[in-house]
């Protein structure tokens, strides 16, 4: 199973635009929820629809533990290189099976 992701409203179209022209499938927050959601019913709906969610967030980092989701990959840059961001995302789906990602936290950076 190939890995889908999530992107939240932090994630910039840049590193969406450049994760797709790479073949994943990425669903934004504002293409499915306008500007605004409610981080904990986001999180329960991607993990309905089997989505890893892409932040920056360290909102989630404490949902990681509450709430059961199908991965969260978080980076700390504040604007990532989306070159380097699609390639650590790509040593990430090396290393993990899409359904191996669920309830796991993933630092970006240690991926680079």
């Amino acid at each position: 199973m190939t890995v889908r992701f999530f992107a939240d409203e932090h994630v910039p179209s840049a590193v969406t635009a450049t994760l797709r022209s790479n073949g994943y499938t990425v669903i934004t927050a504002q293409e499915r929820y306008g500007r605004e959601s409610v981080d904990e019913a986001l999180l329960e709906e991607c993990a309905h629809d089997g989505l890893v969610v892409l932040t920056n967030d360290r909102d989630f980092i404490e949902l990681d533990d509450e709430i059961e989701h199908a991965g969260i990959v978080v980076y700390t840059t504040p604007n990532p290189n989306p070159s380097e961001f699609a390639v650590a995302i790509e040593r990430v789906e090396r290393f993990f099976a899409a359904d191996e990602l669920a309830n796991q936290l993933v630092w970006l950076e240690n991926w680079l």
